[in-house]
């Protein structure tokens, strides 16, 4: 059992709670990769399939950009499953990895469409990109440092910077409808996804303490 278990058990005299919320909301959302994205019936899933089937990297590729949201929800619900000794020693690295690309992916986006002027707050996007980039940069090694000891809320500290980040992204797209921009169901399942991970990561982090 890692410290930060340790501590929290002798506090409460019991297990901490699982973290039932954070799993569900995260499954959900990586469920949301066979949802619609598009009216015409379009879903992440499908884009990653039809990419694989044009070639390997252009699979990597969609996987990677258009696939990477429904990724990040698996990676956390199979990291909020509790392992029996503590949290799994590939958790932190895969989630601040998943992150990082995250703020890449929606930089490079942000940036393609910066000279597009029917797009609804575009310099906003790319406003927003740069500086979530930027800042992560610096919070997650503040972050690395001060919770080195604590594998569970760092785990909990990189779930709500993503979920953080997607639900901005996820209702500017969802903006883009006021010029008559057609998005499917997939958009307000990440949306709604994201904000219910936001809190329950939060609500989980005050249990388990």
């Amino acid at each position: 059992m890692g410290e930060s278990e340790a501590r929290a058990r002798g506090a409460s005299g019991r297990e901490p709670a699982p973290e039932w919320r954070t799993c569900c909301a995260s499954t959900l959302l990586a469920l949301s990769a066979f949802a619609p994205l598009l009216p015409s019936g379009e879903s992440a899933a499908r884009w990653c399939l039809d990419g694989f089937k044009s070639g390997a990297l252009q699979g990597v590729a969609c996987l990677a950009s258009v696939g990477l949201p429904f990724i990040l929800g698996g990676m956390i619900a199979a990291a909020s499953v509790r392992a029996p000794h503590g949290e799994r020693a590939w958790t932190i690295r895969a989630l601040r990895g998943g992150a990082l690309l995250l703020h890449v992916q929606i930089l490079v986006f942000a940036s393609a469409w910066l000279r597009e002027p029917l797009v609804i707050g575009r310099v906003a996007l790319f406003g927003f990109a740069l500086a979530s980039f930027l800042a992560f940069g610096f919070q997650s090694e503040h972050a690395r440092v001060r919770l080195a000891d604590e594998a569970a809320a760092h785990r909990r500290w990189l779930t709500r910077w993503i979920a953080a980040i997607l639900a901005p992204f996820a209702a500017w797209c969802r903006l883009q409808t006021i010029h008559g921009v057609r998005l499917g169901v997939g958009v307000d399942l990440v949306l709604l996804c994201a904000l219910l991970l936001v809190f329950s990561a939060g609500r989980e982090r005050i249990r388990v303490r």
